[in-house]
């Protein structure tokens, strides 16, 4: 199955608060230097919990006030081998 966001998408990523995070938000989070996309799915005594869309087990880093960077309010894909007309 494919990523919930395409290689190339841009995302719109708005700084939240580590207290503000709920269940179900797509967050970007720093592991390993690599920033990752994935969904909030439960909250732990350490942080929360992810998972990729498509995943069959949570990932095993957990999300927490340092490695946060925002939960995602817009995803823009391009589009290939179409014109757009923007007014």
């Amino acid at each position: 199955m494919q990523p919930l966001y395409q290689s190339g998408t841009l995302l719109v990523v708005e700084p939240t608060p580590f207290e503000k995070l709920s269940r179900g938000m797509s967050v970007v989070f720093c592991s390993r230097n690599r920033l990752i996309a994935h969904v909030l799915v439960a909250k732990t005594k350490d942080g929360w919990r992810t998972t990729g869309l498509n995943n069959p087990r949570h990932d095993y880093v957990t999300v927490n006030s340092e490695n946060i960077r925002g939960v995602v309010v817009a995803a823009f894909t391009p589009v290939k081998g179409t014109a757009i007309a923007m007014r």
